[in-house]
């Protein structure tokens, strides 16, 4: 049986944007960020991987409106685009929540 050997040749366009790539990550490694905004980056990237979420099922709901959602659930009845963010959102926490406690959390 032969073994598979596919035949291609590394474009000069991709192998430059795989240098930045790696680039990119050499110098992520090396920067230091407070805790504070790590926790900061974080909430602010759950909101927006939820918003998303929603929104690619037609949610018309804004970031300012998820954010503000996000921080506190408002006490009044809530827009189904509103408690289906909410209901993404928690849910999203819970995984988070899980993926933390199994990789041992931001390093």
């Amino acid at each position: 049986m032969a073994v598979f050997s596919p035949s291609y040749k590394l474009a000069p366009r991709i192998l430059g944007q795989l240098k930045a790539v790696e680039g990119t990550g050499g110098f992520l490694s090396g920067v230091r960020l407070r805790p504070g905004w790590i926790q900061e980056l974080r909430r602010e990237t759950e909101v927006r991987e939820a918003l998303a979420g929603v929104q690619i099922e037609g949610n018309s709901l804004t970031l300012e409106q998820a954010v503000e959602l996000a921080h506190e659930l408002p006490t009044r009845e809530l827009r189904n685009s509103e408690r289906e963010f909410c209901n993404y959102f928690e849910l999203s926490e819970y995984f988070n929540a899980d993926r933390d406690l199994y990789y041992g959390g931001l390093r």
